[in-house]
Formats: structure tokens, C-alpha cells, sequence
């Protein structure tokens, strides 16, 4: 309640009292405390925190070196998570799925493209699925950039054959090729895409009619309504 309400003398009095007792945090409270410090900027606050869980060998140490990653991920602070990754890595706490895609996640909002493309690989050679939130992240980031080519490339590598996110990828590789006009293109990757297996919805019916209506292809247009 202090920390989040910016009471920082009164926050430390009281966690000075818990270092001297036998409290053992759990980590939905060091969850709620690393959002309450994000908040007002405090991330030195973070690291200590981490370094107490650290000094007192709680075994949710490595769920906490998580909490920090993305912490520091959430208010844009690369530098920072790229350390907790690094630390984590020298100590051997390997790091799970989740926060992988999470670091990922962050590089598309915040980093460059070479430092996301990095962490893409990083991902990859830990053999990890990529999410259906850090796809939305890189391809946001590509469209951003109109680096449609290298869309085009990552969507085929996560594989537009994997049931769980397919129509998201295929909808993606749509919009890749209306936004560069390639209507031929377009057409072939939505005939794949049927083809495959994969149900068009209305998200897939829009991004045709706009690149159709955009062209002026009023056969197309008029074929795919």
C-alpha cells in the first residue's frame, strides 16, 4: 500500500521490519511490490528486492528473476532485462517459455528491429513456441518499419501450419502483401490458405476487400463479398 501510494519512507520502515522477521514472500506480493516500484520509476527498488530473495535462498528465486524481466520489459527498460537475462544465464536458472516470449515481446515494442530479431533467435534456440502476443508484437514492429519482405520471412519461419495461431499468421501474410499491392500474391496465399485447412473469417474478408478497394479491383472485390 506504501509503495504503490508513493509512501517510500514508510514503505521502508516496513520492509526493514520484514528483513528482521521470518517473513517469506510469495511471489503474487513480490508481483504486486516490482508493479508498485515500475510505477513510480524505482527499479534500483527491484533489483534489491530481487538480491533479498537471493541472500535468503527462497526458492522462488528464479519465478522472481522472471517478475523482474518483465518488470523492466513493461516500462521499457532493455538495458535492465537484457542484465536479468544475462544473470540469470551465468547462475544456470534457465529461463521458461513464458518469460522468453515476454522478452521478445518487449524488444518489438521498445527495441529495434535488429535487437527483436535477436531475441527472436533466442528464442528459437531455446526451441521455444512463439506466442500468439510476441507474433502480434514482431509483425506490428515490420509493418511499422513497412518491411513487408521480412514479415513475409518470420511468418513462413513460425510456420503457417500450426493450428493454434494459423488464421492469425495467414491474415498477417494477407496484409503483408495488400499493404505492398501485390494482388496476385495475395490471391495465391488466400488459396493456400483454404487450401491448408484454415476457415477465413471476416478479418481475412476485410484485409482483401481494403487491398481490392485500394486497387480499384472491382471483379476481386465483388467475387470476394
Amino acid at each position: 500500500h506504501y509503495t504503490e501510494n508513493g509512501f517510500f519512507p514508510q514503505a521502508q520502515t516496513v520492509w526493514e521490519q520484514l528483513l528482521n522477521s521470518s517473513f517469506v514472500p510469495s511471489v503474487q506480493f513480490i508481483s504486486r511490490l516490482f508493479d508498485a516500484y515500475a510505477k513510480h520509476g524505482k527499479f534500483d527498488e527491484v533489483i534489491d528486492t530481487l538480491r533479498y530473495v537471493d541472500m535468503r535462498n527462497f526458492s522462488i528465486l528464479p519465478d522472481v528473476y522472471s517478475l523482474a524481466i518483465s518488470c523492466f520489459g513493461r516500462e521499457g527498460q532493455l538495458e535492465l532485462m537484457e542484465d536479468m537475462a544475462k544473470e540469470m544465464a551465468s547462475r544456470g536458472i534457465h529461463i521458461c517459455s513464458r518469460t522468453a516470449n515476454a522478452f521478445l515481446l518487449y524488444c518489438s515494442i521498445f527495441g529495434s528491429l535488429k535487437e527483436m530479431e535477436n531475441a527472436y533467435g533466442r528464442l528459437k534456440k531455446s526451441r521455444f513456441l512463439i506466442e500468439k502476443g510476441a507474433i502480434r508484437a514482431v509483425a506490428s514492429a515490420y509493418i511499422k518499419e513497412r518491411k513487408f519482405y521480412e514479415l513475409g520471412e518470420f511468418l513462413r519461419d513460425v510456420g503457417l501450419h500450426r493450428k493454434n495461431v494459423g488464421n492469425l499468421l495467414w491474415n498477417l501474410m494477407l496484409l503483408s502483401y495488400a499493404a505492398n499491392f501485390k494482388m496476385k500474391s495475395l490471391q495465391r496465399e488466400f488459396v493456400r490458405m483454404v487450401e491448408s485447412g484454415f476457415r477465413p473469417e471476416i478479418l481475412t474478408f476485410n484485409i482483401r476487400t481494403l487491398a481490392f478497394s485500394r486497387m480499384a479491383s472491382f471483379c476481386d472485390l465483388h467475387l470476394s463479398i
